[in-house]
């Protein structure tokens, strides 16, 4: 049985945890540059609704990206993401442009059925090649295009460009990286799988990569970066690997074209590497997750078996995901999640939160903090690194990083 001094004691501990998450935010919030709120431009009103209800989850678009330093996208679904029917509603989904001034230059618009199959899919919009972008939708296998993914191309002011079909046994890697080249995943019965960088007006696989059956927590890298004076031999991809000399290291190699480029050696034996972003064509963030904790820990690696460890996230963000990349591989976004108070077994005074982040990497620290909503926060920085923009709580807003 459980006393009162027990709860007295939680309860100390559960203040001096959210006084401590509490003391390491700045104290002064930044606050945005641009501020525009987007129900009346037709947002959804249940975009960031609480997951916690009883309602059926419809699907939902809540996107925000840049192209290039002077156009920013934000597109979001204008039907309601929660119903109280289990029966699949119609998808409409819009996209807006501004300037970073918070001009609005361009929209365009999309319907899907919400009958049969296609009831079950949803839209995904991403910065691709040439400042593009990429709307990645599921086709009707019932119509007379295949079963695969439908990619329109579009023009920075939304208009075409081209449109092609991808394979059902297919797929497409999202970047993080501007500029990047469009990667499609090729999946094949032996379980062995090759990768085909897309580039150029129009879009055209060229250069191909073969990776090893069971390659796992996949990140690829552009086969070339434009402006940019380095030199990269082929496309390159990074997979968690088990290190083949070191007993208990797990390590993260790199396949270049048709072998192992390098192997990255992680220096704590008991953890597990995921790769999250390459700043270059050799430097890699990896965040390192211990089994037994909740804390995780970022570095950057590099194939020299040198690494750099980076600021760690705030106290109790755990879930990290890297939005985007500097052009130049300065600074990186992260929108992370995690829990605060005295969560486990009792779930007292436990709490989601989520922050987006931004890290400089020469200067070794965090240069913007902003909280988040838990329900599809999503956040964006600008190829320059000089400006965030956030999608959350039906708004759109743009800070200054300094």
């Amino acid at each position: 049985m459980i006393s009162r001094n027990q709860i007295r004691r939680w309860v100390f501990v559960a203040i001096l945890g959210i006084l401590a998450a509490t003391s390491s935010h700045p104290q002064e919030k930044p606050q945005p540059q641009v501020a525009i709120d987007l129900k009346p431009l037709g947002a959804a009103p249940d975009l960031f609704a609480d997951q916690s209800d009883s309602k059926t989850q419809q699907r939902g678009v809540i996107n925000v990206f840049w192209l290039g330093n002077d156009r920013l996208a934000v597109a979001f679904s204008t039907n309601r993401r929660w119903s109280n029917t289990k029966e699949p509603e119609p998808l409409h989904v819009h996209l807006l442009i501004f300037d970073p001034a918070g001009k609005q230059l361009n929209e365009r618009d999309w319907s899907f059925s919400g009958e049969g199959p296609a009831g079950e899919t949803t839209l995904e919009l991403a910065p691709g090649p040439d400042d593009s972008i990429l709307a990645v939708h599921e086709s009707n296998a019932s119509g007379k295009i295949p079963e695969g993914d439908f990619i329109q191309v579009l023009n920075p002011d939304t208009s075409l460009r081209q449109d092609f079909y991808v394979p059902a046994t297919s797929a497409w890697v999202p970047a993080v990286l501007p500029h990047a080249n469009l990667v499609v995943q090729t999946f094949y019965a032996n379980k062995h799988t090759s990768l085909a960088w897309w580039s150029g007006r129009p879009l055209k696989p060229n250069a191909t990569l073969d990776l090893p059956p069971k390659t796992e927590d996949l990140l690829a890298l552009a086969a070339a970066k434009p402006n940019s004076e380095e030199t990269i031999a082929g496309p390159e991809v990074a997979a968690s690997a088990d290190c083949p000399t070191v007993p208990l290291c797990s390590g993260i190699r790199v396949f270049g074209p048709g072998k192992v480029a390098w192997m990255y050696h992680i220096p704590e034996p008991d953890t597990v590497p995921v790769p999250l972003a390459f700043l270059s064509s050799t430097a890699l963030v990896v965040e390192l997750r211990h089994p037994d904790r909740k804390e995780v820990a970022l570095l950057v690696a590099h194939p020299d078996g040198k690494y750099d460890p980076l600021p760690a996230p705030p106290h109790g963000l755990q879930a990290l995901t890297v939005t985007s990349v500097a052009a130049d591989g300065q600074r990186l976004a992260l929108d992370a999640g995690g829990e605060v108070g005295l969560c486990g077994a009792f779930d007292f005074w436990c709490k989601q939160r989520a922050e987006a982040i931004v890290l400089d990497i020469p200067a070794n620290r965090i240069v913007l903090e902003q909280e988040l909503s838990v329900n599809g926060g999503r956040s964006a920085l600008s190829p320059d690194g000089k400006h965030l923009a956030i999608f959350d709580r039906d708004k759109l807003t743009i800070y200054e990083v300094k």
